[in-house]
């Protein structure tokens, strides 16, 4: 099946699911477990292994059944989808971007995030070893392959003024999907933006010797992959949200620790054209991004007010947002402590 087919397969399974969820469908439990309360997660884009394995973990190894829960996890298509599907409370909770769900919060969205996963942002610019980037100032007068509407080139602009750079010192060379890094293989541009646990892998399984400059080293401090859910769910069902913080958490640990394991479970949910090798090497490489010196003294997921106000200030100077609020209404740490299942 090649690429544009599967899409098309993921675009249809995504486009079921928010049918199912307008309708107000659910999977029902299995007859043995009815006590279970079924809750909706939809994600925040197509399957693949490094975003999907904490959660397929919880599931199978019960984690989510100890705290009372059947979770059911709904394919997604960006953050704008998985902030609003939870807005509106067609699912429950939802993976999404720090930045999106910050900027549909400012809109007035009653959303909350429960845990930060991925501590700091994975992405970068890549460029060839024979370019000899290796620095941001290297990057003045170089041809940079970018999609102008996508949360990587946002994310450039902010890396670019954090080190005094003016964004016209660089030449973009507009490009869309996977031809981000086919113009710089191809020479058409010096260097490209994508983030490290993709385009690492790829380059790494091409065996091309690179560079690699990311954001989150060069001043651009930002929270990443987020678990959210609607202020009404933690006003109303707080054991229902500490139950799954903890089960995600855990599976999210085990997976860390247990890569191998955890692509092979996510093979059995999603076999269709799966890649082993590349998914155990996504895994390992988000790793240094889930983890940091406050998940080592705090735990997985652990926010800062310092974190968020660093992720608003990226948001408010790039336009994103065009006011700030308070950071209290934002996230919560609360939800992480140890729960008990449910009654």
């Amino acid at each position: 099946m090649d690429k544009q087919t599967k899409r098309f397969c993921y675009l249809l399974l995504l486009l079921s699911s928010l049918l199912m969820l307008s309708l107000g469908g659910s999977v029902s439990a299995e007859a043995g477990e009815k006590s279970l309360k079924h809750i909706k997660l939809i994600m925040d884009w197509y399957p693949s292994a490094d975003v999907y394995s904490p959660y397929l973990v919880a599931i199978d190894k019960g984690y989510y059944k100890e705290e009372g829960l059947e979770v059911e996890l709904v394919p997604g298509a960006g953050s704008a989808i998985s902030t609003k599907l939870v807005a509106n409370k067609k699912c429950d909770f939802g993976i999404a971007d720090a930045t999106m769900t910050l900027v549909t919060r400012t809109k007035g969205a009653p959303l909350v995030v429960l845990t930060v996963v991925n501590q700091s942002s994975p992405a970068g610019v890549f460029s060839l070893k024979s370019s000899n980037i290796v620095k941001p100032k290297d990057l003045i007068g170089k041809r940079i392959a970018t999609q102008f509407n996508s949360k990587k080139h946002n994310q450039f602009l902010g890396f670019l003024k954090k080190n005094n750079i003016d964004a016209a010192q660089t030449i973009f060379i507009p490009v869309t999907g996977g031809a981000v890094l086919q113009a710089m293989l191809s020479g058409q541009a010096d260097a490209t933006l994508g983030l490290f646990n993709q385009v690492e892998v790829i380059l790494k399984k091409m065996g091309k010797d690179f560079n690699v400059i990311l954001f989150g080293d060069y001043g651009l401090h930002i929270y990443d992959r987020s678990i959210i859910t609607h202020e009404d769910m933690i006003k109303k069902n707080p054991l229902i949200v500490k139950g799954f913080v903890r089960a995600s958490l855990k599976g999210l640990e085990y997976v860390l620790n247990h890569p191998e394991e955890a692509v092979d479970n996510y093979i059995k949910h999603y076999p269709e054209g799966a890649d082993r090798e590349k998914g155990v090497m996504m895994l390992k490489a988000t790793r240094r991004f889930i983890e940091n010196s406050v998940t080592k003294k705090y735990g997985l997921g652990y926010q800062t007010k310092q974190g968020w106000e660093d992720t608003q200030n990226f948001a408010f100077e790039g336009g994103l947002i065009d006011k700030k609020i308070n950071m209290n209404e934002i996230y919560t740490n609360e939800f992480r402590q140890q729960s008990t299942a449910m009654e």
